[in-house]
């Protein structure tokens, strides 16, 4: 079942630009369908994902992914090759698309999220600065008919003002993004899914 789709503009307009985009979600609803929806929309889209313990799951994902046009690229924080790849992928005009509601290595920063301290990760503000690419968060949520929705949010450019640094930068558009994440699970709170304590493991 393919989802009711809102804010596609911001996708085209992305296209049109030629750098890629950065495709941004929370643990929220189906993210799953969601990258294929935009896959489906003719989106080169490449899925940054942690790789599972479980090799035989993995691939499998992995397997299925690739024939609905998404390509899976394995988080290696210890791999500046894979900062070069993704900006390379980008000014190939494709999307990567993330999970950015966890952090589980590699660049971080402290944003206020539900009014608490916690720890997000900062790669895709500092991807988005290295490169021009936007970030567009995008959402698959379930609602009270049954029906998916999948929708994109205005795009969140990161752009440098004279005599910001880039680590004041970075943390400025990470909490803008926690804004919009925010904002949204909050409409959705039991569609947000963490089989951990979340608190205990991000608060600051």
């Amino acid at each position: 079942m393919v989802p009711e789709q809102r804010g596609t503009r911001y996708i085209n307009q992305a296209l049109q630009e030629g750098n890629g985009a950065i495709l941004i979600t929370p643990h929220l609803g189906n993210w799953e369908l969601g990258g294929v929806t935009f896959a489906l929309r003719g989106c080169p889209i490449h899925a940054l994902t942690l790789k599972d313990q479980d090799n035989e799951a993995q691939e499998f994902r992995d397997r299925m992914r690739s024939t609905l046009g998404i390509e899976t690229l394995h988080i290696n924080t210890d791999d500046y090759g894979m900062v070069l790849k993704l900006a390379r992928l980008l000014r190939e005009n494709k999307f990567i698309a993330m999970l950015g509601d966890r952090w589980e290595g590699g660049k971080k920063v402290e944003v206020s999220f539900f009014g608490r301290r916690v720890i997000f990760p900062a790669g895709a503000a500092a991807l988005a600065l290295a490169t021009g690419a936007p970030i567009i968060p995008v959402f698959t949520v379930l609602r009270k008919n049954g029906r998916y929705l999948a929708w994109g949010e205005p795009p969140i450019r990161v752009k440098r003002t004279q005599g910001q640094t880039t680590s004041s930068l970075v943390a400025e558009k990470t909490q803008e993004i926690a804004g919009v994440f925010e904002s949204v699970i909050s409409r959705y709170p039991d569609q947000w899914f963490h089989f951990f304590d979340y608190w205990a493991r991000y608060e600051r």
